[in-house]
């Protein structure tokens, strides 16, 4: 990718109901029913997120615990 072009906005992340999403993929429910479950979203783009956005906020997670800050990302920083 060169460094004029953007990449798209993950639409897990701009989804109105990314939290309660975030939360059923955490608590292992499949991609599937959560497109059943909530409109404009396809199995492959729930996928990309599971493995992307939501890998990059569980990490940053564990390093602000191991690290004692206990602080929350910022999770705007993570959109797209």
């Amino acid at each position: 990718m060169t460094p004029t072009m953007q990449r798209k906005p993950c639409k897990v992340c701009a989804h109105i109901e990314r939290s309660t999403i975030d939360g059923a993929l955490g608590v292992g429910l499949a991609p599937r029913s959560l497109v059943r479950r909530y409109a404009g979203l396809s199995r492959k783009a729930v996928q990309r997120h599971k493995r992307g956005c939501l890998v990059r906020i569980q990490d940053r997670c564990r390093v602000s615990h191991y690290n004692g800050t206990h602080e929350k990302p910022n999770l705007r920083s993570f959109a797209g």
